[in-house]
């Protein structure tokens, strides 16, 4: 895993691997009855990911901003958590600073 990764983040990537594993899981039995090969994030990685991240999706293990976020993400889950600008700039919050910064609060005229 990403050793960069702050807690929140690594637990919605972590979660996404291990919906990987159980589409794998999933595509050995199709393969062998059907000889059909299972989207990477498809239909069934997006139900394996929103049903393991469920009991995760609580305050005792994100805080309130981030959850919110999550429970909207998690009605239709993207293959790439990056590509939700909501989730990303939430869970850049518990980052340490890094010194980068979203381009919408730089003033208007900024260099850059």
């Amino acid at each position: 895993m990403n050793p960069e990764l702050n807690d929140y983040e690594f637990i919605v990537t972590i979660v996404h691997e291990m919906a990987h594993h159980e589409v794998w899981k999933d595509s050995m039995n199709i393969l062998l009855k059907r000889h059909r090969k299972i989207a990477p994030h498809g239909i069934s990685w997006k139900n394996h990911y929103s049903r393991l991240m469920q009991p995760l999706l609580v305050p005792a293990v994100f805080p309130e901003d981030i959850l919110s976020v999550l429970i909207r993400y998690f009605l239709n889950p993207k293959a790439s958590s990056k590509t939700e600008a909501r989730l990303v700039k939430i869970l850049k919050k518990y980052d340490p600073p890094d010194g980068y910064e979203f381009l919408e609060t730089l003033p208007y005229d900024s260099l850059f």
